[in-house]
């Protein structure tokens, strides 16, 4: 019998997405792989994708996708507002930087950025705009002293990861007393993952191994001691365009359903940014 490995309860789905397998816990609503990719699956599967993927698509549309990356920063910075125990130096780690666009914004703001990142084609890149604050290293490597930041991030990371709950554990001995954890991840219990079922976007292998839902991911976060946990609807502001060409990576099948439709919009339709909610979350815990 399947259990989840999340919570190692017994009962659940199974379903094929592609190739690949998954399972979804009925009791904490985790959707896993199942089974996990191995760690050279991992490592083949973003060497080619980071050219003719993500990358490629992040370049096409980097002005328009800086947006997000604004509407983080903001999200941090009226987090900050409203606590006067956290001081003007702020100490920030991104975990899983990629090419460092978001460091670069939250630079600008004064902080002091660092970035972690594992894919070395991306690290070259982020280097070039942060000369010293990227570093390609593991987040459990033993040199990282604790309790040194302020702010950890994780956008769009613990989907990826095989061990995402001792990835949000290990960050939490890295943060100062008081420091905060911001954590952005498609969310399983969604209404629009349930509409759209098996097809929902994020479900997309090898990419995202385990989505949780808001409700275990709050309950594990206080149960780590987080507090004062805030929960955000996701919504991004960004180009059709960008929506429909990113599917070919996340939602192939829906791309081919919406494709005789998206072919007879004008262009300046197509490059019209709209809020878009594809059933992801933001979650914000203090130590």
């Amino acid at each position: 019998m399947q259990k989840c490995k999340i919570c190692n309860f017994e009962k659940g789905k199974s379903f094929q997405k592609q190739q690949f397998l998954y399972f979804q816990c009925n009791l904490c609503k985790t959707i896993s792989m199942n089974p996990e990719p191995n760690e050279q699956q991992i490592i083949n599967h973003y060497k080619k994708k980071f050219i003719k993927g993500n990358y490629e698509l992040a370049q096409k549309f980097s002005e328009e996708y800086l947006s997000i990356y604004k509407y983080y920063i903001n999200i941090i910075k009226n987090t900050l507002k409203k606590d006067e125990k956290l001081t003007k130096e702020i100490n920030l780690l991104d975990v899983g930087c990629f090419t460092g666009d978001f460091i670069f914004l939250a630079q600008k703001q004064g902080w002091n950025v660092t970035g972690y990142e594992l894919q070395e084609e991306a690290v070259l890149i982020a280097e070039k705009k942060l000369p010293g604050r990227v570093h390609k290293i593991n987040v459990y490597d033993q040199g990282i002293k604790p309790g040194q930041f302020d702010i950890i991030t994780l956008f769009g990371v613990i989907e990826h990861v095989l061990e995402p709950l001792e990835l949000i554990k290990r960050v939490q001995l890295l943060l100062k007393k008081d420091g905060y954890l911001f954590i952005q991840t498609p969310n399983s219990s969604s209404v629009i993952s349930r509409v759209f079922g098996n097809s929902w976007p994020p479900i997309s292998p090898i990419e995202h191994i385990h989505i949780f839902s808001e409700k275990y991911l709050i309950k594990f976060l206080k149960k780590q001691g987080f507090n004062s946990l805030k929960y955000i609807n996701h919504c991004k502001y960004l180009p059709i365009k960008y929506v429909y060409e990113n599917l070919s990576n996340f939602g192939p099948d829906i791309q081919n359903y919406i494709r005789p439709l998206y072919n007879i919009l004008p262009n300046f339709i197509k490059k019209l940014s709209l809020p878009f909610y594809g059933g992801e979350m933001i979650l914000i815990g203090k130590k």
